[in-house]
């Protein structure tokens, strides 16, 4: 590579820093307002602006100090490099904003300038006085004016005061918790340390015990309600009406050849038993009567199958608006399991985060997947009584998958490669 495109990258990469700082410090205000606006009614995120826990609210106020650590460094981001290109570029054109110098061009000033006014709209609201009183109501410490905007160390992020978040591409993020971890353990501060270990331990613990309490839920709940109504409700009601009606034997021609079948199977087996002895030749009034009791027992078998597959409709139906009634109504449940999860996930090593990687696409999308999903697909079919068609299953077995692994890729491109760069090295390694 030569040494002019080095620093043309490099020039590059300068002049577009202070639109990039902007940017994050942008989406860190937004996310405020997402906060506000989804769980507090448009209000400041204040114990008496929302009707939740008081663990809730802290976790809600440890997201938005976050959220204002990030945008006070981004800022100061944006200002340093902002002079750094202003001494680079003298010739460019500049907006003058409250006595400030933004290097950016016509087109792109009114943009800077609603950026930045939202984000004094948000910041503002949170670096008052009585909104720094409520943002630390919860942990009940006596903050100073001048350390009010000091980042609270979040268990879930992990991140240090100062800390770009495109240097953790290039450090692992377990070198960040070690120094944060050795930082806190030989402040002076002892105290107020030993207070926010203990906070944090109540806090992931909380989320902890609520995380897995709701999987079970989601898990337990639908299972019951199948059973339940399947049972107690739609078994019942479907023998009522049928019995009313012409009796249902076979839902389809499968279950049809399925008992023609087996019928055949149990007339060779009385004539071979009679060949080898075991029991005497049967007469053919006697096999005939034998015929027709076997009959009788595989019809009310097939029956029941197919009056089961129609229940399965209804039953699985019912579960499924149970699990979405579930995810409707615990909004903040389900945040705090994705949390959980994820804090699971990306605290593994980066060599078992590779073979969870591995397994996964193996199994879902690998070699010998197809075999899996026509297990899947047949199932599927006679669990709800339809007939079995291989067009169905060879074409969903040949686009399903495929969008599958397409989707998977497209998340560690999109979102582990940023996360966990170190993890996509060695899932990548693993994997040739």
């Amino acid at each position: 590579m030569k040494v002019s495109n080095v620093f043309s990258s490099a020039n590059q990469w300068l002049i577009e820093t202070p639109e990039r700082a902007l940017d994050r410090a942008y989406q860190s205000a937004l996310k405020i307002k997402e906060i506000e606006d989804n769980y507090f009614q448009g209000r400041t995120v204040a114990p008496g602006n929302a009707e939740f826990s008081v663990r809730v609210i802290g976790y809600f106020q440890a997201e938005v100090k976050n959220c204002l650590q990030n945008i006070k460094v981004r800022i100061i981001e944006f200002n340093f490099s902002r002079n750094i290109v202003n001494l680079a570029s003298p010739s460019r054109k500049r907006y003058r904003r409250g006595g400030d110098i933004v290097v950016f061009s016509d087109t792109q000033s009114s943009l800077v300038v609603e950026k930045l006014e939202f984000i004094e709209s948000i910041t503002g609201k949170y670096l008052s006085p009585q909104g720094r009183k409520n943002l630390s109501s919860y942990y009940n410490t006596s903050v100073a004016p001048e350390n009010i905007e000091k980042t609270m160390k979040d268990p879930n992020h992990r991140r240090l005061e100062g800390i770009n978040p495109s240097t953790e591409n290039v450090i692992p993020r377990s070198f960040f918790s070690s120094f944060s971890r050795l930082k806190q353990e030989v402040s002076p501060e002892s105290k107020q340390s030993e207070e926010d270990i203990l906070r944090q331990f109540r806090e992931s613990r909380y989320q902890t015990n609520l995380s897995i309490r709701f999987i079970l839920i989601l898990i337990i709940v639908p299972l019951f309600t199948y059973q339940i109504s399947k049972t107690y409700l739609v078994m019942p009601a479907l023998n009522h009406y049928f019995e009313q009606k012409e009796k249902i034997v076979f839902l389809n021609d499968d279950l049809q050849s399925e008992a023609m079948q087996e019928l055949k199977e149990y007339r060779e087996m009385m004539e071979f038993e009679a060949l080898l002895g075991k029991r005497e030749p049967v007469k053919a009034e006697e096999q005939e009567k034998l015929l027709k009791e076997k009959v009788d027992e595989i019809s009310r078998d097939y029956q029941k199958k197919s009056l089961g597959a129609i229940a399965n409709i209804f039953a699985d139906t019912l579960a499924f608006l149970s699990v979405v009634f579930l995810l409707l109504s615990n909004r903040r449940e389900l945040q705090i399991v994705k949390d959980f999860l994820n804090r699971i996930f990306y605290n593994l090593s980066d060599s078992a985060k590779a073979f969870i990687l591995i397994l996964s696409t193996d199994m879902f999308v690998g070699f010998h997947s197809p075999h899996g999903w026509e297990v899947i697909i047949d199932g599927f079919l006679r669990h709800f009584g339809l007939p079995e068609n291989q067009n169905f299953s060879n074409l969903f077995i040949a686009t399903f998958p495929v969008i599958l692994d397409t989707v998977f890729k497209y998340w560690i491109f999109r979102y582990l490669n940023g996360l966990s760069p170190s993890s996509v090295a060695t899932y990548k390694n693993m994997n040739e």
